[in-house]
């Protein structure tokens, strides 16, 4: 009742010359359009033939699949498999399309190289002292697959990595675009479907795009529809952070959640790492993140974004923002840009605290405050960071009175409104004048 399969172009050679000799094989075919080298040899024919247990070498190379086996194998009904394992592939897509399996081609792992000790039974494999590579992410560790009548294929196990590549891991389990005409607000997330994983990642290094993280613990999961990584902790830039970047096929919680908290964190240190610029408060503070989208990561854009963010420091520095000659230029300029405050120390503060919603490529600030010795600067506004422009209204002002004191500091200057326009990096300032 199977679907019949074709093989042509076969040539090759058998020799077996005595039935208690070795049996040898080698034979190329063509097999669903692909040429496969099929190499074996065992020194016990007749227990193979008879469905017992007996040696076995085999290996298969083909472009889209490579195989090869030491060990012993039983190819009766309750097949066994037991012995050293070697497993390479460009692109597991390809080999799963060539080979007819029901997940869906264009939507599994990419490159894939490993070796291990492997004992398999008929719905399940077992890889120990496992070498693996996976879209140049290389790791060891322990490995459970499991084919299951009612459900996706199942992979199970741990992972230790020296370096990791967590964009690019990603990467190998779910339909990320290449380029960016790829890129749509419908695509199909059948893998959802298709695969099953639940995998423990541990590594001593790894980088999100530019952000570099150290002694990562983290969880990589795809069931019943949904796919999340959880980082449960590592270290970045002096500090501590988790986070979670959820995806889901449907449902109220349908498309992606990101969620990301950091601790004790160095800004500076990470402002600089992704590329950030501008007059950005630095410091060691803390960030927590929350943003939704209702479509997958690669085809979300800044406006589908939903969500909030809260950022607070302590004691830090906005570099190249003078204030004694920002107020210099307030009494004098209609309007004027950083870049005119000419060379100074920037602006010290003791606190400063960010609490934003963010929703439809906009970003409306309900908290912006950064807290001087003497002064301090408010904000309120919003940011279309969708189009990387301003629209802030903001007062330089007398700082709050200090923990037990009930009046300002003497000699606090009156307070100075303005409006901060233009774009990112490069706000003008326009003075509010009586």
């Amino acid at each position: 009742g199977a679907e019949a399969e074709k093989l042509t172009a076969i040539n090759g050679t058998v020799a077996w010359t005595a039935p208690t000799a070795v049996a040898r094989a080698n034979i190329t075919a063509i097999f669903r359009g692909e040429q496969v080298t099929l190499a074996g040899s065992t020194s016990a024919p007749l227990l193979l033939l008879g469905r017992r247990t007996a040696p076995l070498d085999l290996k298969i190379t083909s472009v889209p699949l490579n195989i090869d086996f030491a060990g012993s194998a039983s190819l009766g009904t309750d097949f066994f498999l037991s012995g050293a394992l070697k497993l390479a592939s460009v692109s597991v897509r390809r080999a799963l399309e060539w080979s007819g399996t029901d997940i869906k081609p264009g939507e599994a792992l990419g490159a894939l190289e490993l070796s291990a000790k492997v004992t398999a039974e008929k719905t399940k494999a077992k890889l120990d002292d496992l070498i693996i590579m996976i879209d140049r992410n290389r790791g060891i560790g322990v490995l459970d697959v499991a084919l299951r009548e009612d459900a996706p294929p199942l992979i199970t196990g741990t992972l230790a990595f020296s370096s990791l590549d967590i964009a690019s891991f990603l990467q190998a389990f779910t339909p990320l675009p290449t380029t960016g005409t790829d890129i749509a607000s419908t695509i199909d997330t059948r893998f959802l479907r298709e695969l099953g994983l639940d995998l423990r990642l541990s590594a001593q290094s790894a980088s999100f795009g530019p952000v570099v993280l150290s002694n990562l613990a983290a969880a990589a999961r795809v069931e019943q529809g949904r796919a999340n990584f959880d980082v449960g902790d590592a270290t970045a830039y002096g500090g501590s952070l988790i986070g979670r970047i959820a995806l889901s096929e449907q449902g109220v919680e349908g498309g992606v959640r990101v969620r990301l908290s950091a601790r004790k964190m160095n800004f500076d240190g990470l402002f600089d790492a992704i590329g950030m610029t501008g007059p950005l408060p630095r410091g060691n503070g803390s960030l927590d993140l929350e943003v939704t989208s209702p479509y997958p990561t690669w085809a979300t854009a800044l406006s589908d974004l939903t969500g909030k963010i809260d950022l607070a420091l302590g004691a830090g520095i906005v570099p190249g923002l003078n204030i004694a000659k920002f107020r210099e230029l307030s009494g004098t300029e209609r309007f004027f840009d950083l870049d005119e405050l000419g060379e100074g120390t920037g602006f010290s503060f003791k606190s400063a605290r960010f609490q934003a919603t963010i929703a439809e490529g906009e970003a409306n600030l309900t908290t912006a405050e950064l807290i001087g010795a003497q002064q301090m600067i408010s904000l309120s506004g919003v940011i279309p960071y969708s189009r990387s422009s301003l629209a802030i209204a903001g007062v330089l002002g007398p700082a709050p009175p200090a923990d037990g004191e009930t009046k300002r500091p003497d000699g606090a200057p009156e307070a100075l409104r303005f409006f901060i326009g233009g774009s990112w990096p490069r706000p003008v300032i326009s003075p509010v004048t009586p």
